[in-house]
C-alpha cells in the first residue's frame, strides 16, 4: 500500500503560486505521472474556447495530453513555470500504480451505496457542488491490480460511478474547480488500499456479449442503450436474425435494465443491428486497422483517415463518429475529438445529419468530400 503526505499545509492560500507545483512534484515523487491541465478563470476556462462546456479546468494544456504525463522533475518545473496556475492531471493506470473510482453527485453516491462495502482508502473531494452548495463528488484511490487489463470506463458500476484506470486521468488537489472550490484531500495521511476482487472483476469486464456486464446486476439509464446495442451487434455478426435479436434483447432488458426500455426501443436497436452484415468486423475497428497503418502523426489527420476508410466501406452511406470510442483509438480525449469533428465540418469533409443516436452513443454524418491521405511527420 502507498501513503501520501500533505500536498500543501493547512491554511495555506489556495492561490499560492507554488502550491500547485509543489503538489505536482510530490505526486511525481510518489510515482504518479502528472501533466498540466487548463484552469478556470473569471472569464471561463484558460483555453479560451467557447465550446469548453463541462471540461473547464479539466483538459490538457500540452499538445500530446495524457501521453505526455511525466515523472521528470525538471520537465514538471518547466510546465508550472510556464503555467503557474495550471491544474494538475494525474495519469491513472499501471504507469502510476493507481486507479480511481470517481463518485459523481447524488446518483453516484446512491450507486455506491448499492454495492458491497469498499475498504477505507485515500479520498479526495472534488469541487462539484450539490443543491445547497455542499461538496457532491469525490475520488477513491486504489492500487492498480497486477496482471489485470483495467481500462477507464463510465457507468459500468452504476449511474454516477466512473473508473479512471489505463487511458484515463483525474484532476488532483489543490487544483481549482469551475465551482470556485479546490479539490482537496479528505485525509492526506490515508493509505491507498487494494481494491476488492469483485470491484476489479466488474471494472475489468469487457463487453464480450455473454452478459452485458459481468458482475453487475443491473444496467441503468445512460448505459442501457449502448450496452444492448453492442450485444445485439455481436449476435448479428454471429448470424442471429433481427427477430432472434429482438427476443434475446427483450429477455436481457426485462432482467437487467432498471428501468426496462420500451419495447419500441428494443425493436429499434434490433432493427439497427440487423443491418450489420453477418460475419462482418466492427466498422470503426476495421477502418482504424487501415488508418493506423498509414502512420499519421496528428490526431486530426488520424480522424480524417478514419473518415476516409469508413466511407470506403460503404460509399455514399452515412457514417457514425462516436467521440469516446474514436478518442481511445486515436489517442486523445473526447473534447478534442469533438473539436476535430467541428473542424472537419468547417473544412467541408462531413455534414451532420443526426445529432445523437442513443444506442450507438454517436452522431451520424454524411461524407461530402473524401479527406486526402496526407501523412504528417
Amino acid at each position: 500500500m502507498q501513503t501520501i503526505p500533505p500536498a500543501r499545509q493547512p491554511g495555506k492560500p489556495e492561490s499560492a503560486c507554488n502550491s500547485l507545483l509543489e503538489a505536482a512534484l510530490e505526486y511525481a515523487a510518489r510515482g504518479w505521472r502528472v501533466f498540466p491541465l487548463h484552469n478556470p478563470t473569471s472569464a471561463g476556462c484558460s483555453c479560451q474556447k467557447p465550446d469548453c462546456n463541462n471540461s473547464t479546468g479539466k483538459h490538457p494544456r500540452i499538445s500530446n495530453g495524457l501521453k505526455g504525463a511525466s515523472l521528470d522533475a525538471p520537465k514538471i518545473r518547466g510546465w508550472w513555470a510556464k503555467w503557474p496556475d495550471a491544474n494538475i492531471g494525474v495519469a491513472t493506470g499501471p504507469g502510476s500504480g493507481i486507479f480511481v473510482l470517481d463518485v459523481d453527485g447524488t446518483k453516484g453516491l446512491a450507486s455506491l451505496g448499492a454495492l458491497e462495502p469498499l475498504p477505507a482508502t485515500l479520498r479526495s473531494n472534488t469541487g462539484r457542488t450539490g443543491a445547497h452548495g455542499e461538496r457532491a463528488g469525490f475520488h477513491l484511490y486504489f492500487t492498480s491490480p497486477a496482471g489485470v487489463d483495467l481500462r477507464s470506463s463510465s457507468g459500468r458500476l452504476g449511474q454516477g460511478l466512473d473508473i479512471r484506470a489505463a487511458g484515463g486521468y483525474v484532476v488532483a488537489p489543490p487544483s481549482l474547480h469551475a465551482s470556485g472550490l479546490c479539490y482537496e484531500w479528505a485525509d492526506e495521511a490515508s493509505t491507498i488500499a487494494g481494491a476488492p476482487a469483485w470491484l476489479i472483476a466488474t471494472a475489468a469486464e469487457a463487453d464480450n456479449g455473454s452478459t452485458p456486464i459481468l458482475g453487475t446486476r443491473f444496467l441503468y439509464k445512460g448505459e442501457r442503450d449502448v450496452r444492448l446495442y453492442r450485444l445485439a451487434a455481436k449476435w448479428r455478426r454471429e448470424g442471429a436474425t433481427k427477430e432472434d435479436i429482438a427476443s434475446r434483447l427483450g429477455a436481457v432488458n426485462r432482467r437487467l435494465c432498471k428501468p426496462p426500455l420500451d419495447d419500441s426501443q428494443i425493436l429499434k436497436i434490433a432493427t439497427s443491428a440487423g443491418r450489420i452484415a453477418v460475419g462482418s468486423p466492427d466498422p470503426l475497428e476495421s477502418a482504424w486497422e487501415k488508418a493506423k497503418g498509414e502512420n499519421h502523426w496528428y490526431t486530426y489527420d488520424k480522424l480524417l483517415a478514419l473518415i476516409r476508410h469508413l466511407e470506403s466501406q460503404r460509399p455514399g452511406c452515412t457514417i457514425l463518429l462516436p467521440v469516446v470510442r474514436i478518442g481511445k483509438l486515436i489517442g486523445c480525449d473526447r473534447t478534442l475529438v469533438g473539436r476535430h469533428r467541428k473542424r472537419a465540418i468547417a473544412e467541408g469533409y462531413i455534414q451532420e445529419v443526426e445529432r445523437y443516436i442513443a444506442h450507438e452513443k454517436a452522431t451520424r454524418f454524411r461524407v461530402l468530400s473524401l479527406p486526402p491521405n496526407v501523412l504528417s511527420h
